[in-house]
């Protein structure tokens, strides 16, 4: 997880070991982290959680799950820099403040409501594509997309699965209730199931 402000392991260490001379109970490395610890005192932690998340590395069940149900108010989060292929059921569903969504070029597999009732959602990205509002283009690895999938995600205005040559089946619901959406493009060759009320 990449935090803003970060600094190294043996400069936390240093500043630890040279407050500890002091006698100090607490430490705290760097201005920015100072602030944070401030900020998250005096002020409410509903507030103190709108944040954005930006995970690299190993991405476990434990970590979506985290997500799910502990990050309500969370506006942004970024897993593209991690080995994802799948994005589990409800992962973000119904969180109301979530904006933007930054994922693994490598997705094969959105699974069933993981973005349902995201209704301000803004962009969803893969890998290092540029963030166009209300824009989703799916990327070449896209094999599935479950039922409820982008269940009234209602900023969305373009969608576009021409580059999903892979594409084999995109479920009931999966874009309904999307009063914005002006385009959707499917890609000119492969043989897709469509599961659409």
């Amino acid at each position: 997880i990449h935090y803003p402000g970060i600094t190294t392991a043996e400069k936390v260490v240093a500043k630890a070991l040279k407050d500890s001379r002091k006698g100090r109970a607490l430490s705290i490395c760097t201005a920015y982290a100072k602030f944070l610890h401030v900020y998250g005192k005096l002020m409410p932690q509903k507030v103190v959680m709108k944040q954005w998340l930006k995970v690299t590395g190993v991405l476990g069940s434990a970590d979506f799950q985290l997500i799910k149900n502990q990050m309500s108010n969370i506006e942004s989060i970024d897993i593209s820099g991690t080995s994802v292929t799948e994005i589990p059921n409800r992962t973000f569903s119904n969180k109301s403040n979530l904006k933007l969504v930054r994922l693994p070029e490598d997705v094969t597999i959105i699974r069933y409501d993981a973005f349902n009732s995201c209704e301000i959602l803004e962009s969803v990205t893969f890998g290092n594509q540029s963030v166009t509002a209300g824009k989703i283009k799916f990327p070449v690895t896209l094999r599935y997309i479950e039922y409820s999938a982008f269940l009234s995600c209602k900023l969305l205005t373009h969608i576009d699965f021409s580059a999903c040559t892979n594409l084999e089946y995109i479920g009931s619901s999966a874009f309904e209730n999307l009063p914005n959406l002006k385009e959707l493009l499917l890609p000119s060759i492969g043989n897709i199931r469509f599961d659409w009320n």
